[in-house]
Order: C-alpha cells, then structure tokens, then sequence
C-alpha cells in the first residue's frame, strides 16, 4: 500500500511573483510573439488545455501540456477539437477537476439551438464520443461556456447571445444533475448584483462553492472585467472585483487550480501578443480548504478493479457522493473543509473484499492532497483486511462513534457470502500490566504466583461486542470466529490502540 497524504503547496515548484503579484508563464507554453489564451487546468494543478493562434494563419488551436518536476511540458494540440474549431470556438471550453472530460459549446449540428452545451470524455488529450445534452440544458436561445462542480452534480452555464467569436454573454443559470446524460430545469442563479444580463464564463471553482465570472458591466477597468462570489446560505453574495487580474482590456478568463493560491489567464502585449500568466490570489479571495483525495483501486494481481467509492459524512451517516472507478481503477474527489468524511471502497460483483479510510476536514489549515493506492483482493482462502473505522472507546468495550457504519458493511458483505468462513481478530497493540490498578489497568488476572496483575486487555470483551452486532444483523454464528491479541511495544510506540482484522478461513 503506497499512501501519500501532503499539503498541496509542498508540491508545487515555487513560484517568484513579481511585486505586482502576477508572473509570466515561460516559453514552454508561450510560444514567442503568438497569441496565447485561456489556461483551464485540472484541481491538482497538473494538466492545462489552452488555445493558440499562430500569426501565420488565422484558425485557432486547441492544446494540453502537462506539469512535471522538469516544469511545464511542450504544448501538443488537441486535435479532435481543431478539426471543428470553428464550430466549438476558442472561449466556452471546461476541463473536468479530474481531467477525465470535457465541457464545451459547440454549434455543429445536430443541436437544440445555435449554441449548445456539450461533453465528451477526454483521455490523454484525446476526445471522445460528443454528448449534446438536449433539452432543458440546451434551448433556441445560445448556452455554453460551462463550468460543472468537481463531483459533476451541478453545472454552471450563460444563457444568452454568442458574438462571432463564439463568446455567449447573458445570464448565469445552474442545473443538477438527475442522471448521466439528464439535468434538471436549469434556474438563474440568485444574489445581490448578480446576473445583470452581461456576464459570460462562470467557473465553479473545485471546492463548489467559489465562482468566478466575468462581467462587461459599468464600473469596471476595461471591458469585461473578472469577479467572484461565494455561496453563502443558498444565496450568492454580492461579486467583488478581480482586480489582481483585470486591466483595461477584455479580461475573461480565471482559472483556479484546488490549492487556490495561484489564479491563471492571459494577457496583451503591446506587438499584439498574448501570453498565459499566473497570478498570486490574495487570502481573502482565495477558495475554502480543502482535500482532494484521489488514486487508484487494484487487485492482487495489479489489475484495476471494477467498483466504487462512496462518500459518507461520518457525523449524520448520510451518503454525499459515489464515484464510479473507471477503467483504470483510479477515483477522484474533493473534500471540503467542515466536515469528517469516511470513503468506502468496494467493488461492483463483492467478491473483492473493502476497505475505508477517515478524513478529518473539520478544521484545516491548509489545502491537502491524499494519494494513495488502494488494493480490493480476491476473496481467497487466506486474504485479509482491516476494518479502519471499527475502534473503541479509549480504555472501553464501547463502540466509537463510527464503528457501526462500518460493521454494517461487514455484515452485509458476509451475508453476500454465506458460503465463507471469516476470522476476525483483535488485537491490542499496547498491551500493559502493574501490581497496581489505575484508570487504564482496570482489568484483573491471577500470575502466576497466585498475584493479582492489573491490565488494559479488553479484546476478550470488545470480540464479544463485535460478535453480537454481527449476530444481531443475521450473520450466521456458524460463519465467524474470533481470535484475540494482546502485543506489548516500547514505550515510546505507545497507541493504546485496537485493530481489527478479518481474514477468509
């Protein structure tokens, strides 16, 4: 198990600002004395779609380049997009947080109305099949410039008139997702001095609650100017001005990677240039903390397992999101500060055993990336695996507080398969003893000189507890046995901690 949980910004190459706060991306992704525009990147900062035009010719071109140690790698162009550029434009594109897909405008027939919102899979630069999502999202009037929350529920879109550029200017609306490919009646969204009927690319940012949108309204620098707003009780609050960013030209285009430190978008030079910049966000404008916990699921023989992660808020039990593994195994989500998450891994035929593992967001000081691989093994004779979410109360027989959700999933997967036999073990990894008894050594056993020995070895007992729930949810007596484990460890290693372990017979 390879599991690396780090502050995002440890993992981000410094960057020199300049005392304006702003930075000029360097000639890896400039292509010098050409026009480069609208930087969209993934949550983790590491893949970046942009749009080229190169001053000989007059088509625009779509392309991806990625982030290394070594830097920012050669753009390459993206060419299922450049083949209908003319019919997608070079402004409403929106790469998932994932990097798994893709959000444009397109006018290619057929469609509902002039401009209409789309997707596609997209997969080490190359699209796939392209999905016109219909009515509601789409009408007669023209939609696009999408932007779709990191766990894909929600998405954010203009309703409006696009101007020959492709460029739609209107109203922000918002839909919810209801299936695959179906999304609700799509709604204005509502707050002070939003939508006054000239706003254009909205950008959810990855912790959902951040949109960024640009505005040709009075009282700005240039043209359009960028603002952002937050959801605030259901209601957005009133937009504050980007001006780290805007200028007096047409600024558009902000995107946020997850650590929310550091904003990307472009500007004019004066020989008619554009360059991809980076911007250093102020604190007070900068998105909540979050995690962002992503990897990939495989068996014992290193193939990407077919299943799903389920994401629970482990105060109310309830379940916030389901994430389908995809081809390769690997899962994607975002944690947002407030709460403590519990992720359960399992595959989709249960003949895999699972596994969880607990977040707690309730208090974070930093944006966090977790990383970890993850291994589902085949239910065999021998196979084992640990229940994380089951413990005790410290120096107790009692249940902690999340150890019922997981002990329910235990059930139900036992009752799935009846047929096998299960060990389970705990095991006290700080086992202690004294002649005298104290809070923690509360238990009592006769040595063996006929002296009373004080100890805190409660698995007897806590086996006992996991027995009867187990017992108590249909599983088969029959079909569970118990092994109890007290190991002694340094001083200096001292957890006072139970684990428990659960092996195929």
């Amino acid at each position: 198990m390879n599991n690396k949980i780090l502050p995002l910004i440890l993992l981000c190459m410094a960057v020199s600002f300049s005392s304006h706060g702003q930075k000029r991306m360097d000639r890896s992704v400039n292509a010098y004395n050409e026009r480069d525009i609208n930087p969209t990147l993934t949550a983790d900062g590491k893949t970046m779609l942009m749009m080229r035009k190169y001053r000989v010719g007059a088509v625009w071109h779509m392309m991806i380049s990625r982030k290394t140690k070594a830097g920012w790698t050669k753009p390459l162009t993206v060419d299922a997009y450049n083949d209908y550029v003319d019919m997608y434009g070079k402004h409403g594109f929106f790469l998932t947080y994932d990097g798994k897909g893709m959000y444009f405008s397109s006018r290619k027939r057929p469609g509902v109305g002039r401009y209409d919102v789309v997707y596609a899979e997209f997969n080490n630069g190359k699209l796939g099949e392209i999905v016109n999502f219909g009515k509601p999202i789409n009408s007669l009037q023209d939609e696009g410039c999408p932007s779709v929350t990191a766990d894909g529920k929600t998405m954010y879109f203009v309703k409006g008139t696009a101007n020959d550029e492709g460029l739609i200017t209107g109203k922000i609306y918002v839909a919810k997702r209801r299936g695959k490919e179906s999304w609700s009646e799509p709604v204005e969204i509502k707050g002070a001095g939003i939508n006054t009927g000239f706003e254009t690319k909205p950008v959810i940012l990855p912790d959902g609650q951040t949109l960024v949108f640009a505005s040709s309204r009075s009282g700005g620098k240039g043209g359009f100017d960028l603002y952002m707003t937050r959801l605030e009780n259901g209601s957005w609050s009133s937009p504050v001005p980007l001006d780290f960013m805007n200028t007096s030209d047409d600024d558009t285009h902000a995107s946020i990677p997850a650590l929310g430190n550091v904003a990307y978008g472009h500007q004019m030079h004066e020989e008619e240039s554009i360059d991809l910049y980076m911007y250093k966000v102020p604190e007070e404008l900068q998105q909540g903390k979050l995690i962002m916990a992503y990897g990939k699921v495989f068996d014992g023989n290193k193939t990407p397992v077919k299943g799903f992660l389920s994401v629970f808020d482990n105060q109310t039990g309830r379940q916030i999101q389901k994430v389908k593994l995809d081809k390769e195994g690997e899962y994607f989500t975002i944690l947002n500060e407030g709460k403590m998450y519990d992720l359960f891994f399992y595959s989709s035929d249960g003949t895999k055993v699972f596994t969880s593992r607990n977040f707690d967001a309730t208090d974070l000081d930093e944006t966090i990336r977790s990383r970890e691989k993850i291994q589902l093994d085949n239910l065999n004779r021998g196979t084992s695996f640990v229940l994380n979410n089951v413990k005790f109360d410290y120096n107790s027989t009692d249940l902690g507080d999340f150890a019922e959700g997981e002990l329910n999933r235990l059930a139900k997967f036992m009752q799935k398969n009846a047929s096998t036999k299960f060990k389970i073990k705990v095991e006290l990894q700080d086992y202690r003893e004294s002649d005298e008894p104290s809070n923690e050594l509360s238990e009592e056993k006769e040595s063996e000189d006929g002296t009373v020995v004080y100890h805190n070895d409660r698995t007897e007992q806590q086996a006992e507890v996991i027995k009867e729930f187990l017992v108590g949810k249909g599983v088969s007596e029959d079909q569970i046995s118990f092994e109890n484990v007290a190991v002694a460890i340094p001083e200096q290693n001292r957890l006072n901690t139970v684990e428990i372990n659960v092996t195929v017979e």
